[in-house]
Parts: C-alpha cells; sequence; structure tokens
C-alpha cells in the first residue's frame, strides 16, 4: 500500500528516471509506473533537467 504524505526522492533517484527516460521509447507515464511515481514529477524532473 502506497505511504500517505509528501515523499522525498533524491537527486540520484531523480537522475535514474531521467536517464532512463531518454534512454528508452516509453511514455512519462509508462516511467512513472515503473518508477512509482507521479507522470507530471517525472515530467517536471524532467524539465528542471533541461532548465541546467
Amino acid at each position: 500500500m502506497r505511504q500517505l504524505g509528501k515523499r522525498k526522492f533524491s537527486l540520484n533517484f531523480k537522475l535514474s528516471v531521467i536517464n532512463y527516460y531518454q534512454n528508452h521509447k516509453e511514455s512519462l507515464a509508462e516511467i512513472a509506473i515503473k518508477f512509482d511515481v507521479l507522470s507530471s514529477q517525472v515530467y517536471l524532473w524532467k524539465n528542471d533537467f533541461e532548465k541546467e
């Protein structure tokens, strides 16, 4: 069962998700399911990563 409340993700985890997204032809939704996060969160991390 999923924990209620705000979860914190390490920078390492975020970079792993973004790296996976960049190297695989899967949708944000599919990647979100694979990593147990919201697709909107993956989208935000991707945008933050592209800005830097």
